[in-house]
């Protein structure tokens, strides 16, 4: 089901494919939000919402800064 979008029961972020074009920065706010869902997703198994969301918040950032420079593996 391409294009279809989901709601993250964890974070309430939308869950789905980045539809925006790579190298834009709708592309890396979009990778961003899809590292921190699967991040707290990750962290959460073993720790508090908030120790999650803080680790989720960190990835989120670096790999919106890697994003920027054209690293998205």
């Amino acid at each position: 089901m391409a294009g279809c979008t989901s709601i993250s029961p964890t974070t309430g972020i939308a869950a789905g494919p980045n539809t925006f074009p790579r190298g834009t920065a709708a592309f890396c706010e979009r990778y961003a939000e899809q590292t921190y869902d699967s991040t707290f997703q990750i962290q959460k198994i073993a720790s508090s919402d908030a120790w999650a969301g803080q680790q989720a918040k960190v990835s989120a950032q670096n790999a919106y800064r890697r994003c920027l420079q054209g690293k998205t593996n």
